[in-house]
């Protein structure tokens, strides 16, 4: 359930989340334009609340997100110090 309120100059959005079979309510509170971005979105992507919209957004940008694999190519490669080490499981 969404419930949205007006109030000058900030609009608030209240929304229920179902957590350990208990319904939970938060507010956020975001400006008019943020708002009619989500209306946009939620009318474009045929969501059914805002809450879907809000999971979506940050479902794209979870995988938006680059991989850090492979991010030191070039450097040196990595070369086992062959020294005894009390630490060290031996191998």
């Amino acid at each position: 359930m969404i419930v949205i309120t007006s109030c000058a100059p900030k609009l608030f959005i209240i929304y229920s989340a179902i957590v350990y079979s208990m319904a939970q309510t938060t507010t956020i509170q975001i400006s008019f334009s943020t708002k009619k971005q989500l209306d946009d979105i939620k009318e474009m992507e045929d969501a059914e609340t805002f809450d879907a919209v809000i999971v979506k957004l940050i479902n794209e940008r979870r995988r938006s997100i680059p991989s850090t694999f492979g991010c030191l190519k070039g450097g040196p490669s990595f070369v086992r110090d062959e020294e005894e080490d009390s630490h060290r499981v031996p191998h």
